[in-house]
């Protein structure tokens, strides 16, 4: 039989960097997934490449609206990390326990 798999849902409202918020959830134990709407203050510096091999999970607007659809963790990072913005997020991690009975 398998590890027990832990889900944990947080619901965050923010106004402010998200990287430094975000960066409680990076964990090598767990993985995250990111939903909701974010609104950045510099839409013009956002550059989002698509792998054509995935399903989107990222979508902009022009009008600096963005929608994540369980977007892992890292990519909303490597895509927003540095990035003031207005957001509603729902962050999801499900981990994997290491340890057997």
């Amino acid at each position: 039989m398998g590890s027990p798999a832990i889900a944990g849902i947080e619901s965050l409202l923010l106004d402010e960097e998200l990287g430094e918020k975000l960066e409680k959830f990076n964990s090598r134990e767990a993985m995250v997934f990111v939903s909701g709407q974010i609104n950045v203050d510099n839409p013009e510096s956002i550059r989002i490449i698509q792998d054509p091999r995935q399903f989107p999970t990222i979508r902009a607007s022009k009008s600096g609206n963005i929608t994540l659809e369980a977007t892992p963790l890292t990519i909303v990072g490597q895509i927003l990390d540095n990035s003031l913005a207005k957001s509603q997020l729902q962050v999801r991690s499900i981990n994997v326990s290491q340890t057997t009975r």
